[in-house]
Protein backbone atom coordinates (compact mmCIF):
# COMPACT_ATOMS: atom_id res chain seq x y z
CA UNK A 1 0.00 0.00 0.00
CA UNK A 2 1.68 3.42 -1.11
CA UNK A 3 1.03 7.23 0.35
CA UNK A 4 -2.06 8.39 -0.89
CA UNK A 5 -3.64 5.29 -1.44
CA UNK A 6 -7.28 4.19 0.41
CA UNK A 7 -8.17 0.28 1.38
CA UNK A 8 -11.27 -1.13 1.75
CA UNK A 9 -11.69 -3.88 4.48
CA UNK A 10 -14.19 -6.03 7.16
CA UNK A 11 -12.34 -5.59 10.63
CA UNK A 12 -13.20 -9.32 11.64
CA UNK A 13 -13.64 -10.26 15.80
CA UNK A 14 -12.10 -13.32 17.39
CA UNK A 15 -14.74 -15.89 15.87
CA UNK A 16 -14.56 -14.18 12.04
CA UNK A 17 -17.75 -12.29 12.43
CA UNK A 18 -17.70 -8.29 11.48
CA UNK A 19 -16.59 -5.83 14.27
CA UNK A 20 -17.17 -3.16 11.39
CA UNK A 21 -15.98 -2.48 7.43
CA UNK A 22 -13.30 0.32 7.43
CA UNK A 23 -11.53 2.58 5.11
CA UNK A 24 -8.04 2.88 5.96
CA UNK A 25 -5.55 6.20 4.76
CA UNK A 26 -2.48 5.72 4.19
CA UNK A 27 -0.39 9.42 4.92
CA UNK A 28 2.51 7.50 5.30
CA UNK A 29 4.66 4.37 7.37
CA UNK A 30 4.20 5.81 10.58
CA UNK A 31 0.60 7.58 10.19
CA UNK A 32 -2.47 6.02 9.00
CA UNK A 33 -6.70 7.55 8.93
CA UNK A 34 -9.61 5.01 10.00
CA UNK A 35 -13.03 5.64 8.56
CA UNK A 36 -15.28 4.02 10.38
CA UNK A 37 -19.22 3.64 10.66
CA UNK A 38 -20.47 6.55 12.76
CA UNK A 39 -23.26 4.57 14.44
CA UNK A 40 -19.78 2.08 15.45
CA UNK A 41 -17.36 4.65 16.39
CA UNK A 42 -17.13 3.87 20.30
CA UNK A 43 -17.58 -0.26 19.81
CA UNK A 44 -14.75 -0.07 16.89
CA UNK A 45 -11.87 2.51 18.76
CA UNK A 46 -12.48 0.01 21.82
CA UNK A 47 -11.83 -3.09 19.86
CA UNK A 48 -8.79 -1.30 17.87
CA UNK A 49 -7.40 -0.18 21.31
CA UNK A 50 -7.62 -3.27 22.66
CA UNK A 51 -5.69 -5.23 20.42
CA UNK A 52 -2.97 -2.81 19.37
CA UNK A 53 0.36 -4.45 18.81
CA UNK A 54 4.30 -3.23 19.24
CA UNK A 55 4.17 0.73 19.37
CA UNK A 56 1.37 1.51 17.11
CA UNK A 57 -1.00 4.24 18.83
CA UNK A 58 -4.41 5.16 18.20
CA UNK A 59 -6.49 8.89 18.44
CA UNK A 60 -10.22 8.81 18.04
CA UNK A 61 -10.23 12.35 16.72
CA UNK A 62 -13.67 11.99 15.11
CA UNK A 63 -15.44 15.30 17.05
CA UNK A 64 -12.72 17.52 15.44
CA UNK A 65 -13.11 16.18 11.46
CA UNK A 66 -16.45 17.00 9.66
CA UNK A 67 -16.89 14.91 6.26
CA UNK A 68 -18.89 15.73 3.21
CA UNK A 69 -19.40 13.91 0.56
CA UNK A 70 -19.64 15.05 -3.08
CA UNK A 71 -21.11 11.78 -5.54
CA UNK A 72 -22.54 11.31 -9.19
CA UNK A 73 -21.57 12.04 -12.55
CA UNK A 74 -21.21 15.52 -12.12
CA UNK A 75 -18.89 15.73 -9.33
CA UNK A 76 -16.08 15.96 -11.40
CA UNK A 77 -17.20 18.78 -12.84
CA UNK A 78 -17.74 20.61 -9.51
CA UNK A 79 -14.29 19.66 -8.75
CA UNK A 80 -12.40 21.33 -11.48
CA UNK A 81 -14.61 24.58 -10.73
CA UNK A 82 -12.87 24.71 -7.42
CA UNK A 83 -9.28 22.92 -7.89
CA UNK A 84 -6.48 22.64 -9.89
CA UNK A 85 -6.16 19.14 -11.40
CA UNK A 86 -3.08 18.33 -9.78
CA UNK A 87 -4.85 18.74 -6.37
CA UNK A 88 -8.24 16.43 -7.19
CA UNK A 89 -7.54 12.56 -6.70
CA UNK A 90 -7.43 10.78 -10.36
CA UNK A 91 -7.83 7.29 -9.39
CA UNK A 92 -10.46 5.73 -7.12
CA UNK A 93 -9.43 4.94 -3.75
CA UNK A 94 -6.13 7.56 -3.81
CA UNK A 95 -6.58 10.84 -1.91
CA UNK A 96 -5.18 14.18 -1.48
CA UNK A 97 -4.19 15.75 1.42
CA UNK A 98 -3.63 19.45 2.53
CA UNK A 99 -5.25 20.49 -0.43
CA UNK A 100 -7.00 24.40 0.17
CA UNK A 101 -10.17 24.71 -0.54
CA UNK A 102 -11.06 28.69 -0.38
CA UNK A 103 -8.33 28.98 2.37
CA UNK A 104 -9.37 25.43 4.60
CA UNK A 105 -7.11 22.88 4.67
CA UNK A 106 -8.81 19.81 3.57
CA UNK A 107 -8.14 16.11 2.57
CA UNK A 108 -9.72 15.07 -0.41
CA UNK A 109 -10.66 11.04 -1.86
CA UNK A 110 -12.17 9.45 -4.43
CA UNK A 111 -14.24 7.40 -2.73
CA UNK A 112 -18.16 7.12 -1.81
CA UNK A 113 -20.54 4.85 -0.45
CA UNK A 114 -23.19 5.39 -4.07
CA UNK A 115 -21.46 3.31 -6.92
CA UNK A 116 -20.67 6.70 -8.23
CA UNK A 117 -18.22 8.80 -9.49
CA UNK A 118 -17.68 11.05 -6.18
CA UNK A 119 -15.34 12.23 -3.85
CA UNK A 120 -15.06 12.34 -0.35
CA UNK A 121 -13.66 15.82 1.32
CA UNK A 122 -12.57 15.76 5.28
CA UNK A 123 -12.08 18.81 7.17
CA UNK A 124 -11.59 20.72 10.41
CA UNK A 125 -15.19 19.84 12.34
CA UNK A 126 -15.35 24.02 12.46
CA UNK A 127 -15.43 24.79 8.71
CA UNK A 128 -17.79 22.38 7.77
CA UNK A 129 -20.80 24.98 7.14
CA UNK A 130 -18.25 26.73 5.21
CA UNK A 131 -17.03 23.92 2.60
CA UNK A 132 -21.00 22.81 2.47
CA UNK A 133 -21.93 25.99 0.99
CA UNK A 134 -18.93 26.57 -0.96
CA UNK A 135 -19.71 23.21 -2.51
CA UNK A 136 -23.66 24.39 -2.81
CA UNK A 137 -23.34 27.41 -4.68
CA UNK A 138 -19.99 26.02 -6.90
CA UNK A 139 -22.12 23.06 -8.00
CA UNK A 140 -25.71 24.78 -8.40
CA UNK A 141 -24.96 25.39 -12.29
CA UNK A 142 -24.06 21.71 -12.36
CA UNK A 143 -27.55 20.14 -10.76
CA UNK A 144 -25.38 19.47 -7.17
CA UNK A 145 -28.33 19.06 -4.17
CA UNK A 146 -28.05 17.94 -1.05
CA UNK A 147 -29.16 14.58 -0.45
CA UNK A 148 -29.95 12.48 2.47
CA UNK A 149 -29.70 9.20 4.38
CA UNK A 150 -32.26 8.03 2.76
CA UNK A 151 -31.34 8.46 -0.57
CA UNK A 152 -28.15 6.91 0.06
CA UNK A 153 -29.31 3.95 1.12
CA UNK A 154 -31.20 3.62 -2.42
CA UNK A 155 -27.79 4.38 -4.20
CA UNK A 156 -25.52 1.79 -2.15
CA UNK A 157 -28.26 -0.54 -2.78
CA UNK A 158 -28.70 -0.04 -6.58
CA UNK A 159 -24.60 -0.32 -6.39
CA UNK A 160 -25.00 -3.22 -4.42
CA UNK A 161 -22.85 -2.05 -1.88
CA UNK A 162 -23.32 -4.18 2.00
CA UNK A 163 -24.03 -2.14 4.84
CA UNK A 164 -22.56 -3.07 8.61
CA UNK A 165 -25.75 -3.95 10.50
CA UNK A 166 -27.87 -5.37 7.41
CA UNK A 167 -25.00 -7.60 4.88
CA UNK A 168 -23.13 -8.01 7.91
CA UNK A 169 -22.47 -7.73 11.54
CA UNK A 170 -20.87 -9.03 14.57
CA UNK A 171 -21.59 -12.95 13.72
CA UNK A 172 -21.74 -12.72 9.79
CA UNK A 173 -18.46 -13.82 8.57
CA UNK A 174 -17.17 -11.35 5.78
CA UNK A 175 -17.24 -14.50 3.53
CA UNK A 176 -20.87 -14.95 3.85
CA UNK A 177 -21.65 -11.55 3.22
CA UNK A 178 -19.78 -11.36 -0.06
CA UNK A 179 -16.72 -9.94 0.84
CA UNK A 180 -14.41 -13.19 0.09
CA UNK A 181 -12.21 -10.84 -1.88
CA UNK A 182 -11.02 -8.45 1.14
CA UNK A 183 -9.83 -11.38 3.26
CA UNK A 184 -6.36 -13.24 2.71
CA UNK A 185 -6.40 -16.13 5.00
CA UNK A 186 -3.02 -17.25 3.43
CA UNK A 187 -1.54 -14.06 4.62
CA UNK A 188 -0.12 -13.08 8.32
CA UNK A 189 -2.07 -14.41 11.87
CA UNK A 190 -4.82 -11.09 12.02
CA UNK A 191 -8.31 -11.51 14.44
CA UNK A 192 -10.67 -14.01 13.41
CA UNK A 193 -7.75 -15.82 10.71
CA UNK A 194 -8.32 -18.53 12.55
CA UNK A 195 -12.03 -18.87 13.11
CA UNK A 196 -12.35 -18.16 9.17
CA UNK A 197 -10.70 -21.38 8.24
CA UNK A 198 -12.57 -23.13 11.25
CA UNK A 199 -15.51 -22.27 9.77
CA UNK A 200 -14.50 -23.67 6.29
CA UNK A 201 -16.68 -23.03 3.77
CA UNK A 202 -19.72 -20.56 3.70
CA UNK A 203 -22.72 -21.90 4.48
CA UNK A 204 -24.62 -18.89 3.35
CA UNK A 205 -24.20 -16.64 0.47
CA UNK A 206 -25.42 -13.17 -0.58
CA UNK A 207 -27.61 -12.52 -2.88
CA UNK A 208 -29.92 -10.07 -5.42
CA UNK A 209 -33.04 -10.07 -5.70
CA UNK A 210 -35.68 -8.88 -8.38
CA UNK A 211 -39.26 -8.53 -6.53
CA UNK A 212 -41.14 -10.02 -9.28
CA UNK A 213 -44.22 -10.30 -7.10
CA UNK A 214 -46.30 -7.31 -5.96
CA UNK A 215 -45.21 -5.06 -3.11
CA UNK A 216 -41.75 -3.97 -1.72
CA UNK A 217 -39.69 -6.19 0.29
CA UNK A 218 -37.29 -4.77 3.11
CA UNK A 219 -35.05 -6.41 5.63
CA UNK A 220 -35.43 -9.59 7.40
CA UNK A 221 -38.37 -11.10 5.55
CA UNK A 222 -37.75 -14.97 5.29
CA UNK A 223 -37.47 -17.02 1.91
CA UNK A 224 -39.36 -19.87 1.15
CA UNK A 225 -38.54 -22.42 -1.11
CA UNK A 226 -41.81 -24.35 -1.45
CA UNK A 227 -42.31 -24.77 2.97
CA UNK A 228 -38.17 -24.34 2.86
CA UNK A 229 -36.35 -21.07 4.75
CA UNK A 230 -34.04 -20.49 2.80
CA UNK A 231 -32.65 -17.27 3.69
CA UNK A 232 -33.84 -13.93 4.71
CA UNK A 233 -33.33 -10.54 3.26
CA UNK A 234 -31.16 -8.10 4.60
CA UNK A 235 -31.95 -4.93 2.55
CA UNK A 236 -34.47 -3.77 0.56
CA UNK A 237 -36.44 -0.84 -0.87
CA UNK A 238 -38.18 0.76 -3.95
CA UNK A 239 -34.89 2.34 -6.15
CA UNK A 240 -35.45 4.88 -8.30
CA UNK A 241 -32.79 4.66 -11.13
CA UNK A 242 -33.53 0.98 -11.30
CA UNK A 243 -37.24 1.89 -11.18
CA UNK A 244 -37.91 -0.89 -9.44
CA UNK A 245 -38.05 -2.54 -6.09
CA UNK A 246 -34.98 -5.06 -5.36
CA UNK A 247 -33.49 -6.02 -2.50
CA UNK A 248 -30.56 -8.00 -0.85
CA UNK A 249 -30.60 -11.58 1.09
CA UNK A 250 -28.01 -14.44 2.81
CA UNK A 251 -29.37 -17.49 1.42
CA UNK A 252 -28.17 -21.13 1.71
CA UNK A 253 -25.58 -21.32 -0.73
CA UNK A 254 -27.00 -24.10 -2.26
CA UNK A 255 -29.85 -22.12 -3.23
CA UNK A 256 -27.68 -18.81 -4.25
CA UNK A 257 -27.72 -19.37 -8.31
CA UNK A 258 -29.14 -16.85 -10.39
CA UNK A 259 -32.79 -17.58 -12.07
CA UNK A 260 -33.64 -19.47 -8.08
CA UNK A 261 -37.31 -18.21 -6.75
CA UNK A 262 -38.80 -17.48 -3.69
CA UNK A 263 -41.47 -16.02 -1.67
CA UNK A 264 -40.63 -13.57 0.66
CA UNK A 265 -42.84 -13.63 4.09
CA UNK A 266 -43.68 -9.70 3.87
CA UNK A 267 -45.80 -9.33 7.48
CA UNK A 268 -47.39 -12.37 6.76
CA UNK A 269 -47.59 -11.89 3.21
CA UNK A 270 -45.66 -14.00 0.17
CA UNK A 271 -44.16 -12.31 -2.17
CA UNK A 272 -42.23 -13.78 -5.29
CA UNK A 273 -38.93 -13.25 -6.00
CA UNK A 274 -36.02 -14.30 -8.13
CA UNK A 275 -31.87 -14.07 -7.62
CA UNK A 276 -30.45 -11.55 -10.29
CA UNK A 277 -27.02 -10.69 -10.94
CA UNK A 278 -25.02 -8.06 -8.47
CA UNK A 279 -24.70 -5.30 -8.74
CA UNK A 280 -28.61 -3.92 -10.26
CA UNK A 281 -26.44 -0.66 -11.47
CA UNK A 282 -22.86 -0.41 -12.43
CA UNK A 283 -21.47 3.03 -13.49
CA UNK A 284 -20.42 3.35 -17.00
CA UNK A 285 -16.76 3.92 -16.44
CA UNK A 286 -16.44 6.59 -19.19
CA UNK A 287 -18.28 9.40 -16.49
CA UNK A 288 -14.60 9.70 -15.18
Amino acid sequence: MLDGQVRYSPMCNNDGGVVDDVLVYKISDEYYMLVVNAANREKDFAWMKSNLKGSADIEDISDSIAQIALQGPASASVMKKLLPDEFIPSKYYSFKKDVSLDGVKCLISSTGYTGELGYEIYCPEADAVKIWNLLISTGSCCGLIPCGLGARDTLRMEAAMPLYGHEMDEKVSPLEAGLGIFVKTGKDDFAGKAALISRGDPMYARVGLAVTGRGIVREHCDLYLDDIVAGHTTSGTFCPFVNAPIAMAAVKTEYSQIGTKFEADVRGRRVEVEVIALPFYKRSKNTK
